[in-house]
Parts: structure tokens; sequence; C-alpha cells
């Protein structure tokens, strides 16, 4: 599944999720390029998975599809991927 998007801080950010067989774990490739005010930018992989739960509030908890991925990149994060229905 590829993915696009931007967010308030002037990041563009656009990937992949790769599914693994048959299993709920994804390898993720990601690039991040924007302004100034982007905190983080480049190129970078990771793990990720599908969960029905919403782990990080954004969506006040409701149920729904979200991804989750852990990056290796010169800044390591975690994010969380809710597309509104």
């Amino acid at each position: 599944m590829s993915f696009t998007g931007s967010n308030t801080f002037g990041c563009d950010i656009s990937g992949t999720f790769t599914q693994e067989g048959t299993n709920n774990v994804f390898d993720v490739s990601m690039t991040i390029t924007g302004t100034v005010d982007c905190p983080i930018t480049g190129s970078m992989t990771g793990l990720g998975f599908e969960s029905s739960s919403d782990y990080f509030d954004i969506n006040e908890w409701q149920p729904g599809t979200y991804l989750y991925a852990d990056m290796l990149g010169s800044t390591p994060f975690v994010f969380e991927i809710y597309q509104p229905q």
C-alpha cells in the first residue's frame, strides 16, 4: 500500500507499507521533504503493523483502521496513520 500526505509543519510524506506474507507485520519505507519548519526530513525504513486501536489518541480513541510504524533513520520515531471515514 502506498501513502502520501502533508502536515501543518510543511512536511510532505510519501512511502509504502509492504506486508510480510500473511502476518500483521509490514516493511515500511518513507521519504519526508519539506520547508525549514519540517522537523524531520530524509528517507528511512522500518517495521509496521495494523491495528483497530487508536493507541496515540489522534482520533479520540475511536475504532477504525490504524497503521503504525517504527522508523529507523537519522532520528528514529514512531508514527500513526489514520484515514478518516
